[in-house]
């Protein structure tokens, strides 16, 4: 059979048209990996940027139950290993009643490293206010620093939007005498915040009386 100039045209021009279209398929797929491979890293740029910057704020809140916890300067205190006798640092924290009943609550050191070889030798006290005035808590005299996840302030009620300030100071004590068994000792805790409904069962307590 012969084909006329006109069916051979017609199947150029469908050829040349299925051609077109796969390529173009082809172009977009193509377009498609890229921006996937070009954009994944700048998602992963802000997700890190991100991240950064909340490890760098100082202010951090915590939420329990009615209570807000505002750590001034982060939930961790712990020395440098280039402390010496005598060094001390303090950590302020607030809990504020945001409810409208009294609460109580309870304070602990957790997730806590201790690498003090006479442990005897760093202690911690604290003071604390409420809504400003001296409060009637405070550790009457020095305690020694724990070396595993402890309470250290037990069941104190919070009236309504009240604030309870508690300064903590951590200091290793000099004693007047060769201390080199302690050189590049470190200690590291975390202040944790509990309502009393629902503190932790399995820590220590060392709670001045």
């Amino acid at each position: 059979m012969k084909l006329d100039n006109n069916s051979l045209d017609y199947n150029n021009s469908k050829e040349f048209e299925k051609k077109i279209n796969n390529g173009t398929k082809y172009r977009v797929l193509i377009i498609a990996l890229l921006l996937i491979v070009t954009l994944a890293p700048i998602s992963y740029a802000f997700f890190t940027v991100d991240i950064n910057e909340n490890e760098s704020v100082q202010e951090s809140v915590v939420q329990a139950g009615t209570m807000s916890i505002i750590f001034t300067d982060g939930s961790v205190i712990g020395t440098t290993t280039n402390w010496v006798p005598g060094d001390y640092i303090t950590k302020t924290f607030t809990v504020e009643n945001t409810g409208s009943l009294p609460a109580a609550y309870s304070v602990y050191l957790e997730d806590i490293i201790n690498t003090f070889v006479d442990k005897t030798e760093l202690v911690y006290e604290i003071e604390s206010t409420t809504d400003g005035v001296s409060s009637a808590y405070s550790t009457s005299s020095a305690q020694q620093v724990p070396d595993s996840n402890t309470k250290i302030i037990n069941n104190q009620t919070i009236n309504s939007l009240e604030t309870h300030t508690y300064v903590i100071t951590l200091r290793f004590m000099n004693l007047d005498k060769e201390q080199n068994y302690n050189q590049g000792k470190i200690f590291e805790g975390k202040i944790q915040v509990y309502d009393v409904n629902n503190e932790p069962t399995n820590h220590n307590v060392n709670v001045p009386e």
